[in-house]
């Protein structure tokens, strides 16, 4: 990725585009289920929100890359009523015109929340959870856009299940909070160039074909992402010029398919990819590492 000043310049960019591309808004439609057909207390239950953008056109990703937005989904719960942390299912990395790396999402996309309800509630009332969905949705122009939904469901003392092949279908397109033991050792050389430091991850499992999304890290530049064989990434990395490093490892997700199948079925096919999340430690790395 490029420097942060970039991305702000980009972004203003697209804002602005966006702005000048309104009256040609996408159609963009957003739906929400609960796994649930009911809910009990104290009982945590998730939400599916499917965002489906027009086709051609795309949405983003938690980082979003050198340019666009993330996609958020912000709620507005009853009283002791607690939402978890946006799940995002595995992007696609996107070049948009001037050689920008953007991730994100084409075609129906669904994100998962888990809400936890507070112990006590009332057996036989409805309970009303609202929310806002946004987005960035970019082709050739860039269009934000946001929609406000509801998702109500009864209270009773034991929960009903409810779309579960929507939530399996979603779940199974969501990393995994650490590396798979199938994938074998991951190993992570690193180097010193002038300007920061230049990263090699190898896996020992034979006949896989990898990608890595970085998560954005204030103050931390990431760029040059490329993978030289299948089971190998590059990139290199420097603190901003002016900035301190705030954290010590850079979280990435590294997404990953048999090579023969990605050969076989295309680079923007997520049938068989599979992802997980891990750090890479940043030691070494300091303000002097700039550009």
């Amino acid at each position: 990725m490029r420097s942060a000043r970039l991305r702000c310049i980009v972004g203003a960019i697209a804002i602005l585009l966006a702005k000048q591309a309104f009256a040609a808004s996408p159609s963009v439609d957003v739906k929400a289920v609960a796994n649930t057909a009911a809910i009990a207390p104290g009982r945590p239950f998730q939400v599916a929100v499917t965002v489906t953008p027009e086709p051609g056109w795309h949405i983003y990703w938690k980082n979003p890359g050198d340019t666009g937005l993330p996609t958020k989904v912000k709620w507005n719960l009853p009283d002791g009523f607690v939402a978890g942390e946006l799940q995002f299912p595995i992007p696609h990395q996107f070049t948009m015109p001037g050689d920008i790396t953007a991730y994100g999402y084409e075609g129906p996309t669904t994100f998962l929340v888990t809400i936890t309800p507070p112990k006590v509630l009332k057996a036989g009332e409805t309970i009303t959870l609202k929310a806002t969905a946004s987005w960035l949705c970019c082709k050739e122009e860039c269009v934000p856009g946001r929609e406000t939904f509801e998702v109500s469901l009864p209270v009773v003392e034991q929960p009903v299940p409810a779309n579960q092949p929507l939530f399996q279908d979603a779940q199974a397109q969501m990393p995994l909070d650490h590396p798979p033991t199938a994938l074998g050792t991951i190993r992570v050389e690193i180097s010193k160039t002038a300007v920061g430091q230049a990263f090699t991850l190898k896996t020992s499992a034979p006949g896989l074909k990898l990608e890595m999304f970085p998560e954005n890290v204030p103050g931390l530049s990431v760029s040059d992402i490329r993978s030289p064989t299948d089971s190998e990434i590059q990139f290199n990395a420097r603190v901003m010029e002016g900035q301190t490093l705030p954290v010590q490892e850079l979280p990435v997700l590294i997404v990953y398919r048999n090579a023969a199948e990605n050969h076989a079925a295309g680079t923007n096919s997520a049938d068989s990819r599979s992802g997980f999340y891990t750090k890479i430690s940043l030691s070494g790395l300091s303000a002097s590492d700039t550009h």
